[in-house]
């Protein structure tokens, strides 16, 4: 978060601006702040910005309840999650 807030005073991450911004442009943005990975910026995008399109396959608790809910062998890979959020 520190790395994060830095980038803000700087001027490298105008929050303003990422509002603008498609998912994957925001992705590609804050991917490469140190401590910012990809679940924690869909979650972002979901949660924090509304955005209703966002699937956060690597998520290993929405995994696990695919693996009850559908009743599978084994925990669905991410890829996994992402084919059979496909149709959604």
């Amino acid at each position: 978060m520190i790395d994060f807030a830095q980038n803000i005073v700087e001027g490298k991450i105008n929050l303003d601006h990422l509002w603008k911004l498609t998912d994957k442009e925001i992705i590609q943005i804050l991917s490469n702040v140190r401590g910012i990975g990809k679940w924690k910026i869909e979650c972002t995008l979901l949660f924090g910005m509304g955005r209703l399109n966002i699937l956060p396959a690597g998520d290993i608790a929405l995994r696990k309840v695919l693996k009850t809910v559908w009743g599978l062998k084994q925990t669905p890979s991410e890829k996994d999650v992402e084919k059979l959020g496909l149709n959604w």
